[in-house]
């Protein structure tokens, strides 16, 4: 195996087993299949596959203010799980960030979820800082956004278009280009 992917794979897939067991010990596991499976926005189905309408999130920003998929209606938006130690997420949020420089920087918006409750603030403005663009928001992830997201992997993007639909969902680095041509009809 080239040893690109097998470093790929301890910085991703095994910290992300190790947070999963965390979160799951002790803790009740949702069963989605009882989870309202319509929404009342012309019977479009929620859920985490392409085309459903994304679950709703609360989460907490850096700033320790609140976070809701609701701010960022009207605009594309990546919703990107991560963790500041994964190698590969930095590597695709600079081609995002540049990607997101050249469309103007007000053409979608970035949500980085991180996931490991290990996780600082200061870790999280040291990230920001090196990969992010100053706009995007940093939140700490939480059991309920990782549960209805249903997130097994770090690096785990999903674009949504501007009223909140599924468009792309990806587990690795989709690159400058990949974003550019699945952005781009959205904000046409």
């Amino acid at each position: 195996m080239n040893k690109t992917i097998l470093i790929a794979i301890a910085c991703c897939a095994l910290p992300l087993a190790i947070i999963g067991l965390i979160l799951w010990s002790g803790g009740e596991r949702i069963d989605h299949s009882t989870m309202p499976g319509w929404s009342d926005k012309g019977k479009v189905q929620i859920g985490t596959s392409v085309g459903n309408i994304a679950p709703e999130f609360q989460l907490q920003d850096i700033d320790g203010k609140p976070l809701s998929k609701d701010k960022f209606k009207g605009k594309p938006l990546i919703v990107w799980f991560t963790a500041s130690y994964c190698v590969p997420c930095q590597i695709g949020a600079k081609e995002v960030t540049r990607l997101d420089n050249d469309m103007g920087g007000e053409t979608f918006d970035v949500v980085m979820v991180f996931i490991d409750p290990r996780e600082t603030e200061e870790n999280l403005r040291s990230w920001k800082d090196n990969f992010a663009n100053k706009d995007w928001s940093i939140a700490f992830g939480n059991e309920k956004i990782i549960a209805d997201y249903k997130i097994r992997f770090l690096d785990t993007q999903y674009l949504l278009n501007k009223d909140g639909v599924i468009q792309n969902v990806a587990n690795s680095n989709v690159g400058y280009e990949g974003y550019k041509n699945k952005i781009q009809p959205l904000i046409q």
